[in-house]
């Protein structure tokens, strides 16, 4: 990567973990960029990528306290709509791929995203999967970017 491609990677991670001040839940990383709700549930969690803090909320509280939500945050809104580009959105997904395997290291996860999130999740999906998680199923909604998985993807 350029090092232009760098500053614009490391603008868009500030922008998200800016976006993600006042979401819900407990901050899980000392960057701000993972967020978790309902995390004393007891069910697989379920990690999300979303495009804004309220459907974070939302499917937070229709899951109920028993279902672990952990909440990303796709690129959407942190550039202008002719410079999105799939290495940043890859770069942001390698980012939290750190972090998740940092903080939820050996833990089942389910994996999704919608829209722009959808392809944040894949990616992670597929980095989660070659680290050794157990990604029990995955999930796109809004995509057209559907990559085979050896796991069970809906």
């Amino acid at each position: 990567m350029t090092q232009i491609d760098q500053a614009a990677i490391n603008k868009a991670l500030a922008i998200i973990a800016n976006f993600k001040s006042d979401w819900p839940g407990k901050v899980v990383d000392e960057t701000g960029l993972l967020h978790i709700a309902n995390e004393d549930g007891k069910k697989t969690p379920l990690l999300w990528c979303f495009n804004d803090t309220h459907p974070f909320e939302r499917l937070a509280e229709a899951l109920g306290p028993d279902q672990p939500l952990i909440g990303l945050r796709s690129a959407h809104l942190t550039r202008r709509a002719q410079l999105r580009s799939t290495h940043i959105d890859f770069a942001i997904a390698d980012r939290y791929t750190d972090l998740i395997v940092k903080n939820f290291a050996g833990m089942p996860l389910f994996v999704g995203g919608n829209c722009q999130g959808a392809n944040i999740a894949a990616r992670i999906k597929e980095n989660l999967y070659l680290e050794g998680f157990d990604i029990p199923a995955a999930f796109q909604m809004e995509s057209c970017d559907l990559q085979p998985f050896a796991g069970r993807q809906t």
